[in-house]
């Protein structure tokens, strides 16, 4: 899947509500396959930042 920024974005917003949320959780997937704490990454600098997740 190699797309622009912008073709991203543009099909980002126009998938209906079911695609839109499949895209968003294909897209998390891909993110914890390549870096596994990143979830805890996001927190932790949150925290700091002295944002509640």
């Amino acid at each position: 899947m190699n797309k622009s920024s912008f073709q991203m974005i543009t099909d980002f917003f126009s998938h209906d509500r079911k695609e839109f949320i499949e895209y968003y959780l294909l897209a998390e997937c891909r993110l914890r396959e390549s870096n596994p704490n990143y979830i805890d990454n996001i927190r932790r600098t949150s925290f700091f930042n002295g944002n509640q997740f």
